[in-house]
C-alpha cells in the first residue's frame, strides 16, 4: 500500500470513528471531577462525579463506568474563588473531539446541586442535537450471470447484510455441563413511577400471581399474569415519609398475608403492616421502630426479621423475630452480634452436619462467607449486591469534611437461599461510591452453592441493562421475579418500571 493510500484510509477511519455512530442510548463515562480552590475535601471529586452520573442518565444516555467501553467521557471541574464557584464540563468522544461542553455557577455550597442538575440538563440537550450516523448508501452491480466466491478476511469494505434477528435464548446461563434451557421475558407493560420495593403476594390458579409494589410513597396491588392490572393502591403518607422496602409473609398461618412496610419518617422508623381484605388494603399497625426484612435463616427455611435503629449506629446489634399473635405483634430475641450487622446485608445456608454459615455483603460489596465460629471462610472476587435505596441520617462529625449535614445510609439487596441448597445473590453493576450517590445501570443474578471449600457458582442470567431495584425467588413455579427501573427519576421526567419474570430450570 503506497503512503498516500495508507494515509487515506487513516483519514477515513478517523472520520467515520468521529460520527456519532452508537446507534442507541449514548455510553457515557464520568470520571472524578478535578478540583480548584476553596480549600473543597478531596471526596468532593467522586461526590460531583456521582450526582451529575445519577441526573444525566436517561433514555438517551447510559452511564458506564470504564472508559474503555464508553463512547465518550465527561470531563468535570469546580473551581471556587471565597464563595462563589463554578462547575464546567466538556464532554469528547473516542477521538477527543468536543461534543458537549456547559458550564453552571454559584454563590453558596447550597447552590452546588442545584448547579450539577441544571448542568446535567445542558449537556443533556447538547447531545439530543447530535445526529445519528445514517447507514451510507452503497451502490451494487449485479453480476450478470450467479458467481460462487469463498469468502475470506481482507480490508475492502462491504456493504452490511440485512439483520437476522435470533431466536430468543435462555436467560439462564449456567457453566458447562449444567447449561439447561429456560424460558423468561419481560411483562411488555411500563409502570408509571420508579419502584423502590417489591413482595410476592398470594399465588392465583394457572400462571397468575399477585404482586405488591411500592414507590417511595405509595403502595400497589396487582394482579399478575400476562399483563398486570392494578387491583388496589394507598398514597396517603406524608411529605417527610418514605417507603425504604416492603415485605410478604403469613406469620399466624391464617391463609393471609401481611405487607411489612418499612418506613421512616425523617430520621425516624416509623413502620406499619398492612392487609388486603375485600380487595382493598388495610392498616393493621403503624409507627413501629423497626426495620423489616425477610431473610433466609438456613434449612430452606425465611422469617420476617426486625431491627432497630441506634442512636450512634444506623442499626442496632441485636436482631428480633416478629411474631403475630391475633392483631398484636411481637419482637421476640433472634440473634445479637459483637457489632451491628444490618438485615439487608446478612442471610444464613445449610453446611452440611447441622452447621448454619453466615453470608452477607461486606461494606464494599463483596459477598463473605463466615462458619459458624464467626470465621471468613471466603470472599467473592467480584463485588454483588448495589442498591440506590437509602435513608438519611444527621453526621454533624463529617460535615466540615463532606459539606453536608446529612449522611446516605445505603440498604442493600436480598440475599436468598433455596431449600435446594442454592444461594441467590443479585450483582447491580454502575458507579459505586461511598459518599452521597450511587447509580447503576445494569444488573444480573448469580446463584451459587458451597461445595465444602468455595461457593461453586451454579448459574447466572444474562445481563439486564436496567438498575435492579428488587426481585423474589417463587420457588414453587421455579421463577425469578424481577423489578427493573427502566427510566430513573430525573429532574423534569418521571421515572418507570417493569417487571421481568426468568424461569430457572
Amino acid at each position: 500500500m503506497t503512503r498516500s493510500k495508507l494515509m487515506m484510509c487513516l483519514l477515513f477511519i478517523i472520520l467515520c470513528t468521529s460520527l456519532n455512530a452508537w446507534g442507541g442510548p449514548l455510553k457515557l463515562f464520568v470520571p472524578e471531577f478535578r478540583i480548584a480552590g476553596s480549600g473543597a475535601p478531596d471526596e468532593m471529586k467522586a461526590t460531583l462525579a456521582s450526582l451529575f452520573a445519577s441526573r444525566i442518565e436517561g433514555d438517551a444516555v447510559q452511564v458506564v463506568d470504564s472508559a474503555q467501553v464508553a463512547d465518550a467521557t465527561a470531563a468535570g471541574s469546580y473551581s471556587a474563588i471565597g464563595k462563589i464557584f463554578s462547575i464546567d464540563l466538556l464532554v469528547r468522544d473516542k477521538v477527543g473531539k468536543n461534543i458537549a461542553r456547559a458550564y453552571e455557577q454559584g454563590e453558596s455550597a447550597d447552590d452546588v446541586i442545584p448547579a450539577v442538575g441544571r448542568l446535567a440538563q445542558k449537556i443533556g440537550k447538547e447531545l439530543a442535537k447530535i445526529p445519528s450516523l445514517e447507514p451510507a448508501t452503497v451502490s451494487v452491480v449485479k453480476p450478470s450471470a450467479p458467481v460462487t466466491a469463498e469468502i475470506k478476511s481482507s480490508s475492502v469494505i462491504r456493504p452490511i447484510a440485512p439483520v437476522v434477528v435470533p431466536p430468543p435464548q435462555s436467560e439462564i446461563i449456567r457453566p458447562d455441563p449444567v447449561k439447561k434451557l429456560a424460558e423468561s421475558g419481560m411483562i411488555g407493560q411500563r409502570l408509571d413511577g420508579a419502584m423502590v420495593a417489591m413482595a410476592q403476594g398470594k399465588t392465583l390458579p394457572g400462571d397468575e400471581r399477585e404482586l405488591f409494589l411500592a414507590l417511595e410513597r405509595e403502595i400497589r396491588l396487582y394482579r399478575q399474569a400476562k399483563t398486570l392490572t392494578l387491583l388496589a393502591a394507598v398514597s396517603d403518607f406524608r411529605a417527610s415519609e418514605k417507603i425504604l422496602g416492603i415485605d410478604s409473609a403469613d406469620l399466624d398461618g391464617d391463609g393471609d398475608l401481611e405487607l411489612y412496610v418499612t418506613l421512616v419518617r425523617g430520621e425516624n422508623l416509623t413502620s406499619q403492616v398492612w392487609s388486603v381484605a375485600n380487595g382493598n388494603l388495610v392498616k393493621v399497625a403503624t409507627d413501629l421502630p423497626y426495620f423489616f426484612r425477610r431473610v433466609s435463616v438456613g434449612n430452606g427455611k425465611s422469617k420476617i426479621l426486625a431491627q432497630g435503629m441506634g442512636s450512634d449506629t444506623d442499626f442496632q446489634a441485636e436482631i428480633g423475630e416478629v411474631v403475630k399473635k391475633g392483631n398484636t405483634f411481637e419482637v421476640r430475641p433472634f440473634r445479637k452480634f459483637t457489632s451491628p450487622i444490618s438485615i439487608y446485608t446478612i442471610g444464613w445456608i445449610d453446611a452440611g452436619d447441622g452447621k448454619l454459615f453466615s453470608v452477607s455483603y461486606s461494606e464494599d460489596g463483596y459477598l463473605v462467607l463466615k462458619d459458624d465460629k464467626n470465621e471468613e471462610l471466603w470472599r467473592s472476587s467480584d463485588r454483588f449486591g448495589g442498591s440506590e435505596e437509602f435513608f438519611s441520617r444527621e453526621d454533624q462529625q463529617n460535615v466540615r469534611v463532606t459539606g453536608e449535614l446529612y449522611r446516605k445510609a445505603y440498604l442493600d439487596q436480598r440475599i436468598i437461599a433455596t431449600a435446594n441448597g442454592e444461594l441467590i445473590v443479585p450483582r447491580n453493576e454502575g458507579i459505586w461510591t461511598t459518599g452521597t450517590g450511587r447509580s447503576f445501570s445494569k444488573n444480573s443474578i448469580y446463584a451459587f452453592a458451597w461445595n465444602g471449600a468455595v461457593l461453586d457458582e451454579r448459574w447466572h442470567t444474562r445481563e439486564s441493562r436496567h438498575y435492579l431495584a428488587d426481585y423474589f425467588y417463587d420457588e414453587l413455579r421455579k421463577e425469578l421475579v424481577l423489578l427493573e427501573v427502566i427510566k430513573k427519576d430525573g429532574i423534569i421526567q418521571k421515572g418507570a418500571s417493569a417487571i421481568s419474570i426468568k424461569k430457572v430450570d
